[in-house]
């Protein structure tokens, strides 16, 4: 009977769900987890889509569901419910004067050069991520090419750049790195996101999960500042 319900409301089959390197985490893995027990005849796999053009996977088909930061502008993507809010902090190399800083504020980075992101990423996202201005109207500097999140973490450890993130990344856990709170940018909201014109049955019910969880308190360390990680490995 319970497998004849499934079928009914069409929640019987496979649910893809997309993520990427900086947006997969414990919050995602619980959502998942209460999903699947909730209903146990969809099964969910999991697929690391491309950093730089994550919305690629949903109008492919690769995926059915994206779990990204809600700041993108795509007119054929539907932004569901937030699934977690994160502290933003700024990622400078140990040897950085700002390092020494208790917090720092979106105005000094006009003084700092940032990484200027592929043109295939979100242009909605890289302003939320990467602030193109300060509150006065100062532009922040995109200067250096990046290709890969570890090239940003490279030339971050080297004092080429800092980098406005995301509090508790894993990838920005380094002896060389220092985070350092961004005491006036808001927490960023990861989330779910579809293709408008493919929702179906088994994203809704995704989506009820995410919203019936108390998954959205700000997460991350708000006094990162200075935090060191044991050598990988």
């Amino acid at each position: 009977m319970a497998e004849t319900r499934e079928l009914a409301t069409g929640l019987a089959g496979v649910l893809r769900i997309g993520f990427t390197i900086t947006t997969e985490g414990p919050v995602m893995i619980r959502l998942i987890e209460t999903f699947q027990t909730r209903h146990p005849e969809c099964r969910v796999d999991l697929h690391e889509v491309d950093v730089w053009d994550p919305s690629s996977a949903l109008r492919s088909g690769a995926v059915d569901v994206l779990v990204n930061w809600l700041a993108s502008a795509e007119e054929d993507l539907t932004a569901g419910p937030a699934i977690e809010h994160a502290h933003r902090v700024l990622a400078v190399a140990r040897h950085h004067i700002l390092a020494r800083a208790a917090s720092v504020s979106r105005e000094q980075l006009a003084d700092e050069q940032v990484a200027k992101l592929p043109v295939s990423f979100p242009a909605a996202l890289a302003d939320a991520l990467l602030p193109p201005r300060t509150p006065s109207g100062r532009p922040i500097p995109r200067t250096k090419n990046v290709r890969s999140i570890q090239e940003i973490i490279a030339n971050v450890a080297r004092g080429e750049i800092v980098h406005p993130t995301i509090a508790g990344l894993a990838v920005f856990q380094r002896q060389d790195i220092t985070l350092v709170p961004i005491d006036d940018l808001p927490a960023i909201a990861l989330g779910l996101i579809w293709l408008t014109r493919k929702t179906n049955a088994k994203i809704h019910a995704l989506a009820d999960t995410a919203r019936s969880l108390d998954l959205t308190e700000p997460s991350g360390q708000a006094t990162e500042h200075n935090k060191v990680a044991p050598p990988a490995g």
